[in-house]
């Protein structure tokens, strides 16, 4: 059977029509997408690298970066990345600009001035700075009354890291400056060294004795006793208790 000439006609007008169709599909939206596709990169994980491995890495990927703050971190060593603008994992085009912030190490803080304060004043002061009280030695002096700060280390206004130890010497006053010693017979070993410490006092050599009678690590006896006299920084040596073991019965 014959076709009509104007369906042939109508049939060729389709097919041409399908392949311009086709043609702009492929123009307008596959080889966009493709080339679109090219251009994507996956932003890569940069925490504490260094800016020279994270730049060879950012070059491969045809990505770009710029150091845009410097921020305190114990964790990550000094230059090293601390944040990235754009997280891992997520995709950008090439040529995107990723922001860091650099690590400026552990943070530094001025030490507070402490001469002219008890130890009682220095230790609040240190807490509150974040500091700890270091070596504390004590001398004599005709100018500082006993129990007084005479120098620190480090000195004032220097900046040093957090949880840094400040050393302290403190005034014992003039030689014929004495102060009462504390009563400490009785108190646990620790507690009294804690109490003497409070007093300007040191602990110092301890003799253990044996008994039967009393709790171990229990001051039995102190030298120079209590309601005596002593100078400020000075060691006050102590009898201390101890479990007497192998007791042979008659």
């Amino acid at each position: 059977m014959k076709i009509p000439q104007k369906l042939k006609s109508k049939k060729l007008y389709i097919f041409i029509l399908s392949i311009i169709l086709f043609i702009v599909l492929i123009d307008k939206i596959v080889f966009p997408f493709i080339v679109h596709r090219k251009n994507i990169v996956k932003v890569p994980y940069l925490y504490s690298l260094s800016i020279n491995d994270a730049s060879k890495i950012l070059d491969s990927l045809e990505l770009n970066y710029k150091i845009d703050d410097t921020i305190f971190s114990s964790k990550v060593k000094i230059g090293n990345i601390v944040l990235q603008s754009i997280d891992s994992n997520k995709l950008v085009k090439k040529g995107r600009t990723i922001y860091f912030a650099i690590s400026g190490g552990k943070e530094k803080i001025t030490v507070p001035s402490l001469i002219g304060k008890t130890l009682r004043e220095a230790e609040i002061n240190l807490n509150f700075s974040n500091f700890l009280i270091g070596k504390i030695s004590y001398i004599t002096s005709d100018i500082f009354p006993p129990g007084i700060i005479i120098s620190q280390n480090p000195n004032q206004n220097t900046k040093i890291l957090k949880d840094s130890y400040v050393n302290l010497t403190i005034s014992k006053g003039s030689e014929s400056d004495k102060i009462l010693v504390p009563e400490i017979i009785g108190m646990q070993l620790n507690e009294a060294k804690k109490t003497l410490e409070r007093k300007n006092f040191f602990l110092g050599k301890i003799t253990f004795h044996p008994t039967l009678d009393k709790a171990p690590n229990m001051v039995l006896e102190q030298f120079p006793s209590s309601n005596g006299f002593a100078s400020f920084g000075d060691s006050i040596d102590v009898f201390v208790s101890i479990e007497q073991k192998n007791i042979i019965e008659n």
